[in-house]
């Protein structure tokens, strides 16, 4: 069995979101659409094997849709809270090998993975202007 003891790893992700509200200036539902598009990365290290050191690099590509239905409640017209529900779909394509002694990476073949979820959140909104002098 191999295990790892120690992991790193870094990623990032970008895109667009839509958002549609129903709803008056106090209550409101909505729900939004978000796509969003990155990088990932993750290195491991493996010294429990016997009187050798063994490192692995993951990198790769990945893309993340979200569905995301909610209910806000506003408590001023510049403060509020909201409560949501996500529904994700990811998918990604890693390749992965051993780092050598010289730094150099084994390539290993891409493998494709996709994976579901979601989850839920409490979100506290605050509305600002970035116009200055403006009447508001």
């Amino acid at each position: 069995i191999t295990r790892s003891n120690l992991q790193e790893g870094r990623w990032w992700g970008l895109g667009p979101t839509i958002r549609g509200h129903l709803g008056s200036s106090k209550f409101g539902l909505f729900a939004q659409l978000s796509a969003h598009f990155g990088e990932l990365e993750k290195n491991t290290e493996n010294n429990f094997t016997d009187l050798d050191d063994t490192y692995l690099r993951e990198q790769g590509s990945f893309q993340m849709y979200t569905f995301s239905p909610g209910a806000a409640y506003y408590f001023s017209p510049k403060f509020g809270a909201e409560v949501m529900a996500h529904a994700w779909w990811t998918l990604a394509d890693v390749r992965s090998g051993n780092v050598t002694d010289n730094g150099q990476v084994e390539q290993f073949n891409s493998a494709r993975y996709d994976a579901t979820g979601g989850g839920w959140s409490v979100n506290l909104i605050y509305f600002f202007s970035l116009a200055q002098g403006a009447d508001q």
